[in-house]
């Protein structure tokens, strides 16, 4: 809030100090030497804390009207320059008016002669978090940035989680057979693209080297399993078994997370429950209705969510042996072992199981849990996918992108408009 006053020689009785009705050389000279003395009267706790208590104003200090006020001599002359800061328009201009009635009957009861009169009303603005101040927004600034860091430091601490794909082998002496980068993923038009083109050369390694182990193991069936939900699993499993189909083999695709069944949307598929699992277990179908065709070489056998999942009976699992029997490959989309023991049950139609872990999701204690349970039944471990790595290549490649993508945007909709 921005004002300014006059100060001039008056006395009580309105005349000027030089006796005259009107303000003659003198008068003003003296004026201009009264101001100093205003000033401090204006900003003295008497004036401040008696213009609170004419407003009535409850929890407001003199301190911290004074704190906000400055008050200016403008060019050595008898007018005085008034910038006050106050969390409302209207409050702050009662006080600065309050504040100038004060002020003129307190000097002219101190000094006996004096007189302060508006000059400039006072007018408000807005400002956005206050006077600005560089050096208080650089230690914010640098607060912030400290307790951002501690914070990742107190998680790290209390929640260790994966952070190099060599703590595999290192700490659970699992060959690592894939490292998959952090990439945007999603399903394109072409359902057998799973991933984009800057995944897909790791994918298709860690397929390769899948399909290398098994075909040396002369594994038949095996599941994918992580330690818990969102590591990434049913879409990495989903491009292993395109890249593997590709070969030549015959591949089935069993779902059998069945509380969060993904893979047919990732093959865009409409999944309708007369097409599913859930009718061949319910003998609503049989297993060539159930079975859904994404290609040549690749089929599918999906789950519809129900409010009620089947578990993983014995029964369930009759049906899918009675399925798996006439596929090269079958590989099972398992849910987190360390959510969902009934996991283990695949052990009686699969041979062997590979685990996804991605990083800065499971807990390292969720990941010795989940490999715990999994040896000790006696399942044998192909090997781990981990999934989800950053680096700051990726992070720059990332970055890059999303520029690129907003750049061509922005072209086609200039062509478009001219």
């Amino acid at each position: 809030i921005e004002a300014s006053v006059l100060v001039s020689s008056q006395l009580k009785n309105g005349s000027f100090a030089s006796s005259s009705a009107n303000p003659n050389k003198d008068d003003i000279s003296l004026a201009k030497d009264l101001t100093d003395q205003a000033i401090y009267i204006m900003q003295s706790d008497k004036t401040i804390t008696t213009t609170i208590e004419k407003l009535g104003m409850v929890g407001v200090s003199a301190k911290s009207i004074r704190n906000n006020l400055t008050l200016t001599q403008y060019n050595s002359s008898q007018i005085i320059e008034i910038s006050f800061l106050w969390r409302s328009k209207d409050e702050g201009i009662q006080i600065l008016k309050m504040l100038e009635q004060t002020s003129r009957d307190i000097m002219l009861n101190t000094l006996m002669i004096g007189n302060v009169v508006s000059v400039n009303e006072p007018k408000a603005t807005y400002m956005f978090g206050g006077q600005f101040n560089i050096t208080t927004w650089f230690y914010c600034a640098l607060a912030g940035l400290l307790i951002g860091v501690g914070i990742c430091i107190i998680r790290r601490l209390r929640r260790p989680t994966l952070i190099r794909s060599e703590d595999i082998t290192e700490y659970y002496g699992m060959e690592v057979l894939g490292d998959i980068s952090e990439e945007p993923r999603f399903a394109l038009s072409n359902p057998f693209c799973i991933v984009p083109e800057t995944s897909d050369v790791q994918v298709s390694t860690a397929s390769y080297v899948i399909l290398d182990r098994i075909d040396r193991a002369g594994v038949k069936s095996l599941y994918v399993t992580s330690a818990v939900r969102n590591e990434g699993k049913s879409t990495l499993l989903a491009d292993w078994a395109v890249k593997i189909s590709e070969t030549g083999k015959k591949v089935l695709l069993v779902d059998c997370d069945f509380n969060n069944p993904s893979l047919a949307p990732l093959f865009r598929v409409k999944l309708r429950y007369e097409n599913s699992l859930n009718a061949l277990y319910n003998a609503d179908c049989d297993k060539n209705d159930a079975i859904i065709r994404l290609s040549g070489g690749l089929h599918l056998l999906s789950y519809v969510l129900e409010d009620k999942p089947d578990p993983l009976s014995i029964p369930m699992l009759d049906v899918i042996k009675n399925v798996a029997r006439d596929y090269d490959l079958v590989l099972f989309d398992a849910p987190g072992i360390v959510e969902n023991a009934e996991v283990l049950r695949l052990n009686t139609v699969a041979d062997a199981a590979v685990f996804v872990a991605r990083h800065d999701t499971a807990t390292l204690s969720d990941i010795d849990v989940a490999l715990t349970r999994l040896r000790k039944s006696e399942i044998p471990l192909i090997g781990a996918v981990v999934n989800g790595s950053r680096n700051l290549r990726s992070v720059l490649l990332e970055s890059k992108g999303k520029h690129a993508n907003t750049l061509r945007k922005l072209v086609n909709r200039s062509k478009r408009r001219y």
